[in-house]
């Protein structure tokens, strides 16, 4: 078989979690710093970001060989859709916490999330609403990674009903 029919070999779960978290981590300096998406997709995906200064030298802050398509498709999606995800990210908030109150990198969690149900039907819904928990957990310690499942689910079952 010549190498242009070889099939490409799919994505672990663990590549496709890596990616989920490094477009969150897209998305939230996209909206921090303000710069250009393609710049920051770039950056991300030649994996020019800065990694933690405390952590030893040879910390990465995703594997070097995350599922780079997902990445580029959450955040491209979710940037094309945004004002609707930002809707959809309003509806499944109780009234009395707009999402005005909520931090940059929680907005991240969930416009990413809702962007992937809203874009990536292939993948059900339970393993997406996990591992947003999950990047939300490695956020935050408190009811955060809750509400991210509380909203998630709630906006899925709109969406995938």
């Amino acid at each position: 078989m010549s190498e242009a029919l070889e099939k490409v070999k799919p994505s672990s779960p663990a590549q496709k979690s890596a990616a989920r978290m490094a477009a969150v981590q897209a998305l939230y300096t996209i909206d921090y710093t303000g710069n250009a998406s393609g710049t920051t997709v770039q950056d991300f995906l030649q994996r020019n970001m800065p990694v933690d200064v405390d952590a030893p030298k040879d910390n990465k802050m995703w594997p070097e060989d995350f599922d780079a398509e997902l990445f580029k498709s959450i955040v491209d999606g979710t940037l094309a859709r945004q004002k609707d995800i930002d809707d959809m990210v309003a509806g499944g908030l109780d009234p009395k916490w707009p999402m005005d109150r909520l931090e940059k990198i929680i907005k991240s969690i969930l416009r990413a999330g809702v962007g992937e149900l809203l874009n990536n039907a292939k993948t059900d819904t339970a393993i997406i609403i996990n591992d947003y928990v999950n990047v939300a957990h490695g956020f935050f310690a408190g009811k955060e990674p809750a509400l991210v499942n509380a909203v998630l689910d709630k906006v899925s079952k709109s969406l995938r009903s």
